[in-house]
């Protein structure tokens, strides 16, 4: 049951990450270049790795 959860979350997640991104960019806009780009690196790392775990939900799925 907890997995399920965890993974309708995670749906959610992915599905908001692209809105989260330019407040993202907002936020440390006034920022230098480097904190604003390790921000919005860090940014697309989570909605990636949401992606993979989304996705790929079961080890067999890898395999194929």
């Amino acid at each position: 049951m907890a997995n399920k959860s965890l993974i309708w979350v995670l749906r959610v997640l992915v599905a908001v990450l692209p809105f989260v991104g330019a407040s993202v960019d907002a936020l440390v806009a006034s920022n230098s270049v480097a904190v604003q780009n390790t921000a919005i690196g860090l940014a697309w790392s989570l909605w990636a790795i949401c992606i993979f775990s989304v996705f790929f939900l079961h080890p067999i799925t890898l395999t194929l």
